[in-house]
């Protein structure tokens, strides 16, 4: 801050010293505030458009923020003037990449790895590449070199994702245990005193901390383990979103809610839930798929009778967007307009989402057979399970539904997160649901025309 304040009364007697901008841009980048060192590089660019330095670091910072198409564009000003960088060049590629230009990704990070032989991250982005466009032995090869180069465990928790999406539950669980050391994810994981549970260990008269370290799907989705241990005579001590603890509480196994910072001193061992598949050896023909093993949260169960009882109409709930902040948003959500065109209504639609933005209120306006109010997965729950039918894109709704054993189709990208494999209509993990698949990379149309076709099937 003392660093900030120094530079910025400096410039107000040199406001065109690019030293100084420079300076202060690395500091408001150092203290958070990465929009604001966007807006210094600006104004260095405005002084000197030729200016290298502030051209590779708005480049960087634009793919830090997600301008994906801002960034290409001060990406390709610092390549034209000659500078064959390689990480610039990545840069380009992650660009391309968000905007959905394969071809032009592609070839930015293979000319990265021409100049750079050895450099990891343009390997690791080219199996994104080659996973898009559905060739995941390629993709598998990428990550291989990119860890020949950089032993890093982020890229075999990458390579884990590849295994279990095509089906090798015994190579993917393990490695999927790399996760504890990717950086970013670290400081949700285990705490170093406290052993980790194995199923060989006797767990007769112990307790267990057993805690929730990703998102809401994943905690939803992977619950289900704890049945495992009804035959233990164990205590678990179960750590998760507070938003999902109702929900949560209805499964049929004894447990109690503790915090982290508890179970240190009270517990034997610890897991995380997402560790359970591989701790009980689960493979493709072995998923506990028993469903429904989640209940809706019984006192909200009446707050929709008369809103569902109006009349006879097919109801159907719609998610159509997951957390914004989620790394393939991009890919798994579908706008709201693209979908207005599927909301046949002759059926009553029930928007699941969190919240709706400004521009989705304005489609819906005046829509009578669309609704949408603001609800916690508790009321959720009991929406849901109120239900006739529930399309979802890949979010936490999806799980709920699977969870509650509705009927459900499930939109899915072409190259879908793990849980939901290659190549099938159906999930070993939720028997109710039915998948409709993106035929290629960005397709949702065909999804969508298929889904229309079967609504009309209801409607016979």
């Amino acid at each position: 801050m003392l660093a900030e304040s120094i530079l910025e009364v400096f410039l107000k007697n040199q406001p065109d010293n690019i030293q100084a901008l420079s300076l202060l841009a690395i500091a408001k980048l150092s203290s958070g505030k990465a929009y604001q060192a966007i807006d210094l590089f600006k104004k260095i660019l405005l002084i000197d458009s030729n200016n290298y330095p502030a051209l590779f670091n708005i480049s960087n910072l634009m793919i830090k923020t997600q301008q994906f198409d801002l960034a290409r564009g001060y990406i390709e000003r610092a390549i034209l003037l000659g500078k064959d960088n390689p990480i610039l060049l990545n840069f380009n590629g992650i660009a391309n990449l968000r905007l959905n230009n394969l071809k032009a990704a592609k070839k930015s990070f293979e000319k990265a790895i021409e100049i750079k032989n050895d450099y990891s991250k343009a390997y690791l982005n080219l199996s994104i590449i080659y996973s898009n466009l559905g060739k995941y032995k390629r993709a598998i090869e990428m990550i291989d070199k990119a860890y020949y180069y950089d032993n890093l465990p982020d890229y075999l928790f990458s390579k884990s994702l590849l295994h279990l999406l095509t089906g090798d539950f015994s190579s993917g669980w393990k490695l999927y245990e790399k996760r504890k050391f990717v950086i970013k994810s670290a400081k949700k994981f285990l705490f170093k005193d406290l052993p980790l549970w194995e199923i060989n260990k006797n767990l007769d008269k112990k307790k267990i901390f057993i805690f929730s370290e990703q998102g809401l799907g994943d905690t939803i989705q992977f619950c289900r383990y704890l049945y495992f241990f009804k035959k233990y005579d164990v205590k678990i001590f179960l750590h998760i979103p507070e938003a999902l603890k109702p929900l949560i509480k209805t499964l049929d196994v004894d447990f109690s809610y503790i915090s982290r910072e508890k179970s240190i001193n009270i517990c034997d061992y610890q897991i995380p839930l997402m560790s359970l598949p591989y701790a009980f050896k689960t493979r493709l023909d072995s998923i506990p798929s028993v469903t429904p093993y989640l209940s809706p949260v019984k006192k909200y169960l009446y707050t929709f009778e008369g809103l569902l009882k109006k009349n006879k109409k097919i109801k159907i709930g719609l998610s159509y967007s997951g957390n914004p902040n989620h790394d393939n948003d991009y890919l798994r959500s579908i706008p709201l307009e693209n979908l207005i065109d599927v909301m046949n209504p002759s059926f009553d639609w029930f928007l699941i989402q969190k919240e709706i933005n400004d521009q989705d209120k304005e489609i819906i306006k005046g829509q009578n057979h669309i609704f949408h109010q603001e609800m916690n997965f508790s009321q959720i729950s009991a929406l849901i399970s109120s239900l006739d039918l529930i399309i979802s894109v890949d979010t936490s709704i999806a799980h709920l539904a699977g969870a509650l054993n509705k009927r459900l189709w499930l939109l899915l990208a072409f190259n879908p997160d793990f849980r939901w494999l290659l190549n099938r209509r159906d999930s070993p993990w939720y028997p109710s649901a039915v998948l409709f698949r993106q035929e290629s990379f960005g397709d949702w149309n065909g999804v969508l025309n298929e889904v229309k076709k079967n609504l009309e099937l209801l409607l016979i």
